[in-house]
This record gives C-alpha cells, structure tokens and sequence, in this order.
C-alpha cells in the first residue's frame, strides 16, 4: 500500500462536536472501566462537560500523549455454559476498559474506515468488520461454491485458518445433518425454559412468553439459516417442531391444534419462508441468469461518500405551527406564511417545489427574477423531485456570494432527509455541496430551510408556479 499521511489529510484534522456526539449515541449502556464513567454519565452530561471532553480527546489528538489509566484494563472471567470450572481454557474474559477510551476510539476508527472504504484499500471478498457486510455473506458464498463444485462433479479446496473450537464437526458432503441435530439439541434447552414458566396457574402470561420465545428459541433457529438452505425438506422439518412447541407452551394451545392456525395467532411466519431465512436476491436470481445467458449484468456497486462524513454541516430547518391546511382558509395560510417569512428580513427567498402526475414528473425553482424547471424519468418519486429542486436551487445560490438565501419548501419528508444525511443517499452530489469546504459561505447564504404548508399538490409546473405566487405574489416575478 502507497500510504503517505500530512496534516492536511482529512482525518487528521481535529474532531468536531458533531463527530463526539454521533459516536456517544451509537453506544448502548454498558459497564464503565476503571474510571468509573459511563456512557450515560457522557450521555447525559452538561454542555460544557461535553465541550471540556471534546478539547481533551483533541489534545490527545495532536500531542500524542494517551493517558496512563486509559491503558488500564479490567478482565472479567466468566465460565462457559456446561464447562468445568476447574480449567482456565473454559472462561470466557471480558474486558473493561474506560467508556472515554472506547468513544475515541470509535471516532478514530470511523475516519480510518471511511479513508480505507474511499480508497478501495479493503478487499470486496471481507466481510468481517465492513459496512454494509456481514459473516454470513461468506458463509453464503462458500455453500454456493460447495453446492456447484458437487453439481459438476469438481473438487473444492478451501483453506480454513483458527478453527479450533469453531466447529464441532466437519461434513464430508454438506447435508448439514449433523449441523441441524445439534442446533435442535441446544434449542431444546432454550425451550426447557418456556416450559417450566408456562404454568397455568402461576406462569408467566402469554406476552412474555411468546417475548421469550423470540428471544432465546428463534434467534437460534434463524441464525445462519440462509447458508444450511440448501438442505433437503426432511432435514430442515426437524426444526419446525422446536418453533412450534415454543409457539404452544406460549399461547397455551393444544397439541391438536392445527399448525397454521398457531402461526397466525402467535403472528409468526414458518421458519421456512422467514424473511432470515430467504436468500439474497443475487443468489436466487443467479440460476435464472445463467439459463437465459445474460452475460453483461451490471450490478450497481456501493458508492462511498466523496466528502468525509464528520465535515458535512448539520442542515436545520424551521417549521411554521399551523393545524390541518385543508381546514383553513386561503388568506389565513399565506398570511401566517408570511408572518413568518417577516423573521428572515435580508434573504433572498427561493422557492423548491416537486410535482407527479400522469403527464410525468418534474421540479421548480423560483428565484426573485427568474426560475429553473426540469423534467425526471417517469419512474421518479415526488420525493426525488423535492429533493431535485433544492439541489438545483443549490447549485445556483453556491457562486452568489455576499448574498443571503433562505429556500422555502412544502416536502417535509426532504427536509427531514436533509437533516439527517445518510453516506449512502442517492443524491450523494447534495451531501458534497453542503460540505465543509463550503460551510462558512452557505451557513450565511442558506441559514435555514423553511417548511410551510402548501395550499395543494401541484399537478405541473404552471400549478407550481400559481400556488407560489398565491403565497407570496410580490416575491415572484416573471421569468427572464
């Protein structure tokens, strides 16, 4: 790897309170380490705590000093269910270290992970410890390539590496038998539970039991279950009676009770046709591909955010509080518009709107003097046309500068889009607009984005056009 590392490089500049913040939210509650602080001490701190955390992880940053008791780690052993006490090699160690430590951590290794993602520096056959990956895709992937190599009467090498105590058993042809026996062995013990506290008279009621049935029975059925799919019908029906007899023991149902009717009342799918348990569409569709020879199909790959996610600037919106617009009359809707719009004196104002219809769809832009219109492919949501609109009012207002905007829209479903950006949205080029390179220059420009109550859904543009300038008629004028 050609790796040369500058101060200049993204992630190496200082962290952002967007960033602290993100991260301490993803954590759930957990046992602090030897300092004592949790994530909910963090979590629920003043803010100027979170301000002094902020300057201390920064510091740590720049002068690469970590702290002493940060290095300190408490290692809990705990015994492995049904194992001997006496060896060491059957305790499981957990390991706690301080909650400030993990949090920085998790903002370090999420720069380091989106440069290596941007880069291509991670191998697509990973799957561990990737976005948007899982184990299971290479379990998948291995039991496809085993299930072709004994179509075609072919052998398959597969070199495996720390195996010891991952498998119980090998299987010289993949019936996943010996797999399927001993997964209905470990769920009967799971299942011995729901039994014992399903007593008529002094159990637990039928919410908890069918809670605890999702909980220890089901997870283990499901887990995987896309990679043993390719067993015979007889060998995964073993299954099927574990599911029910949690089913029963919870609903208090009879033996003779009919299966479907069980499943339905309990509101659970049959283990067979679980969502879990289905196959990824590449797989299912695969066979039917290759019978049609359908040679060059392109799969759209997953596309990186180009801008550093902890540089996008947090997009805030106001909304006007009006009730159900359809009760209201017209004159009372724009004049509680504009009582609004009075708060925003010095802005320009730009006006987005989308529209769908059986003609196609489209989006508007409505500036002082002139307006930007354009058309989408028919298979386009309104949702995509909104979002359109603002990005083409965007890239208009970025080269003004000196003056200020505020653009106005009536998708409230956009603007919550925009508030919470997602690496992964269609319109990536939005995310790279309203970036940190230019988040000085459209925090003056784009103060905010406006949510008001439109008087109807347009049907085309000139309706776009007559509902904006029945809102706000001496700020719209004729196009140039």
């Amino acid at each position: 790897m050609d790796f040369k590392a500058s101060k200049i490089e993204p992630y190496n500049l200082i962290f952002t309170m967007k960033e602290l913040l993100s991260t301490l939210y993803k954590y759930k509650e957990s046992a602090p380490g030897p300092d004592d602080i949790s994530y909910s001490l963090l979590k629920n701190s003043s803010k100027d705590l979170k301000l002094f955390l902020l300057e201390l992880i920064n510091r740590i940053w720049k002068e690469n000093t970590y702290p002493t008791l940060w290095k300190t780690v408490f290692v809990l052993p705990f015994l492995k269910p049904g194992k001997e006490s006496k060896f060491p090699i059957n305790y499981r160690p957990i390991a706690l270290t301080s909650c400030i430590s993990k949090l920085m951590e998790k903002m370090v290794n999420e720069r380091l992970m989106w440069y290596l993602e941007t880069k291509g520096y991670i191998s697509p056959t990973q799957c561990g410890f990737q976005r948007m990956y899982s184990t299971t895709d290479v379990l998948i992937h291995l039991e496809a390539t085993i299930c072709e190599a004994f179509a075609s009467n072919q052998h398959l090498i597969t070199v495996f590496f720390d195996l010891e105590k991952a498998y119980d058993t090998t299987w010289r042809k993949l019936t996943w038998e010996s797999h399927l026996k001993n997964l209905k062995n470990k769920c009967l013990k799971a299942l011995e539970i729901l039994k014992v506290i399903s007593h008529t008279n002094w159990g637990a009621d039928r919410t908890c039991l069918l809670q605890l049935h999702k909980a220890l029975v089901l997870p283990k059925l499901l887990y995987g279950c896309k990679v043993y799919s390719s067993a015979t019908k007889p060998r995964h029906e073993i299954l099927n009676p574990i599911h029910h007899a949690g089913i029963r023991y919870a609903t208090g149902a009879f033996r003779s009770s009919p299966i479907n009717s069980l499943l339905v009342e309990a509101g659970e799918l049959p283990l067979q046709i679980h969502p879990k348990s289905i196959k990824p569409f590449g797989f299912r569709v695969k066979s039917l591909v290759e019978d049609h020879e359908i040679n060059q199909c392109k799969v759209l790959p997953h596309k990186y955010s180009a801008v550093p996610p902890w540089r996008l600037i947090k997009v805030e919106y106001c909304q006007i509080p009006m009730c159900n617009k359809n009760d209201l009359p017209d004159d009372v809707i724009r004049t509680e518009f504009l009582n609004h719009v009075e708060e925003h004196k010095g802005f320009n104002k730009v006006f987005t709107d989308g529209s769908k219809s059986d003609a196609g769809t489209g989006f508007g832009v409505v500036f002082k003097d002139l307006y930007r219109y354009g058309a989408l492919p028919e298979a386009s949501s309104i949702f995509t046309a909104e979002l359109h609109a603002i990005l083409s009012a965007i890239k208009y207002i970025i080269p003004l500068e000196g003056e200020k905007f505020v653009i106005l829209s009536d998708s409230q479903s956009a603007l919550q889009a925009l508030e919470v950006f997602n690496p992964v949205h269609p319109l990536q080029s939005l995310e790279e607009l309203i970036s940190h390179e230019t988040d000085v220059l459209l925090y003056y420009i784009i103060k905010m984005f406006m949510y008001c109550k439109s008087l109807h859904s347009p049907n085309s543009f000139s309706e776009v056009l007559t509902k904006l300038n029945i809102l706000c008629p001496n700020v719209i004028s004729s196009p140039v």
